[in-house]
């Protein structure tokens, strides 16, 4: 067949088998084609509301006034509209769609528009792909600014224990900075003041509960060693795997020397730091039960 034969035929055939809605509008706005993916789609809302009759094939009907049969339709541009390229939505049976709208003008041998071409490409899952992006990113960025700017100081290691994140309070804290403790150990840490069945202690309920809490001592970047409390959670994976530990402690220097203070005030004379009666009490109260348990006197 000649080549003049076959290109109408090949174009026929793509319009009437392509997942794109395509429809050739007039000069006057008015619908002279639409393929069967269009007639498919607008068949489906076929409902009370929108008078669709089966079998109709929409062809003289005004372009805009096809839309009405769109259920809760955006974003519509009318054909008058400069703009060739533009995005519209509508929600059925409870699902938002998206549909990106080409036009193409269609020209006579003398120049003149005789006519358009809208095509309809449905870009709904992409859209939903880019929304879930989005609200991650959104999500992201919240958690970032709160582990930015928490009080407590917050580090993250990887699956085997590298460090991978640090906020601005564990920083000020250690004195230790980012570059200091990125891809480092948190054995880094280790004050000397923990055996290592404490460790071990600790590994076992991370471990068994995904959890571990309680009070540590750790060493600052210039060799002091403060009090800290300190809760360690293991973070998994969709199967099971632990990906990440993330810490988070809070400096408990402060809450020790009251401690200690009170401690003081309570057992010691203020003015000579002489042991005073209640000390007294209690060590012998500890005395004649360690001696009743030993039956000794």
């Amino acid at each position: 067949m000649p080549k003049l034969v076959i290109v109408p035929i090949a174009r026929d055939l793509l319009i009437e088998n392509i997942k794109d809605i395509v429809i050739i509008v007039d000069s006057s706005n008015k619908i002279i084609d639409i393929n069967p993916a269009g007639i498919k789609l607008i068949m489906s809302f076929k409902n009370k509301k929108f008078n669709i009759k089966q079998g109709m094939n929409f062809i003289g009907i005004k372009f805009n006034d096809l839309l009405k049969f769109v259920p809760d339709i955006k974003h519509v541009t009318t054909v008058s509209n400069t703009s060739n390229e533009y995005t519209i939505t509508f929600n059925f049976n409870n699902k938002t769609f998206y549909y990106r709208v080409y036009k193409s003008s269609i020209f006579d041998t003398d120049k003149s528009e005789i006519g358009r071409l809208f095509t309809f490409h449905n870009i709904t899952k992409m859209q939903e792909y880019t929304n879930n992006l989005k609200q991650l990113n959104d999500e992201l960025l919240i958690s970032y600014r709160i582990i930015g700017t928490a009080m407590e100081g917050i580090l993250m290691t990887d699956a085997s224990g590298n460090i991978i994140k640090v906020n601005d309070s564990f920083q000020r804290v250690s004195g230790y900075k980012k570059d200091d403790l990125i891809g480092k150990n948190p054995r880094i840490l280790k004050s000397g003041r923990h055996d290592k069945t404490f460790y071990l202690n600790m590994w076992h309920s991370l471990s068994t509960n995904g959890y571990w809490e309680g009070e540590i001592w750790n060493k600052k970047k210039n060799g002091k060693i403060y009090p800290k409390w300190m809760s360690i959670t293991s973070l998994k994976g969709s199967d099971g795997a632990v990906e990440n530990y993330i810490s988070i402690s809070t400096d408990i220097s402060k809450i020790k020397k009251t401690e200690d203070k009170l401690h003081s005030l309570a057992y010691y004379d203020l003015l000579t730091g002489i042991p005073n009666r209640t000390l007294f009490y209690e060590r012998l109260e500890r005395s004649l039960i360690r001696a009743n348990d030993n039956k000794k006197q």
